[in-house]
């Protein structure tokens, strides 16, 4: 900070500071290992001891330098000719789609093929993913989420909990309503208010996912 009454410590110079290249000529200062007029090249009226492979070339270097023989041609010329159709088959494809039969109706090569499965094997299937053995079979119980005594529980669960999850308290998502004491093992308690949780989406995914890992785990001990 200046203080009035106190002389500055640059009075009377000109700039800040000196250039270090002040008086020399050129970007960079000339030494004595630096090539000088007068000095002869070393590697004047000397010749390369190896040839130039692209001497005499004009351009960029070709693919190859020495030309294909006369059988090499034909062999490529063959087989770039066989990955491509035959001129018959080109025009005969080109008659066909410009008829107004292309790949319509039963007039396409794959009609009816896809998904045309018997129906004895419909009813295998059927068997298999109906009734006791389907892998989500719970006794036949149906959950009523449609009914209106569900839909006004489930609302004044949100009400209550302000539309807000209550394990990580987002708002403005999607949200579940989560019953503390499971369904299907208590059915009395299922339309009770209090046994209600409002949660969010991943909240609830990660209730559900760790009392599965409880039931694994008390059934595997016991």
């Amino acid at each position: 900070m200046f203080i009035k009454g106190k002389t500055s410590w640059n009075k009377g110079t000109i700039g800040v500071m000196k250039a270090w290249n002040k008086g020399i000529k050129g970007s960079v200062q000339v030494n004595s290992t630096s090539f000088k007029k007068g000095m002869i090249p070393w590697n004047k009226n000397k010749t390369l001891h190896y040839p130039v492979w692209n001497k005499g070339l004009s351009g960029l270097p070709p693919r190859h330098i020495t030309p294909h023989s006369e059988e090499t041609k034909n062999n490529i010329s063959k087989s770039c000719k066989s990955r491509w159709a035959t001129i018959e088959h080109k025009e005969k494809m080109i008659t066909i789609r410009k008829s107004e039969t292309w790949r319509k109706g039963k007039t396409n090569p794959i009609y009816g093929m896809r998904w045309k499965n018997s129906e004895e094997f419909k009813e295998k299937c059927r068997k298999r993913m109906t009734g006791i053995n389907h892998f989500n079979w719970k006794g036949g119980k149906k959950r009523s989420l449609s009914t209106v005594e569900y839909k006004n529980w489930r609302t004044s669960v949100f009400e209550r909990d302000r539309y807000t999850c209550q394990d990580c308290g987002t708002k403005k998502c999607y949200i579940h309503a989560h019953h503390i004491k499971q369904w299907k093992d208590y059915p009395d308690l299922r339309f009770n208010i209090n046994n209600g949780l409002t949660l969010c989406k991943i909240c609830h995914y990660e209730h559900h996912r760790n009392l599965r890992k409880k039931e694994k785990s008390f059934v595997n001990f016991g």
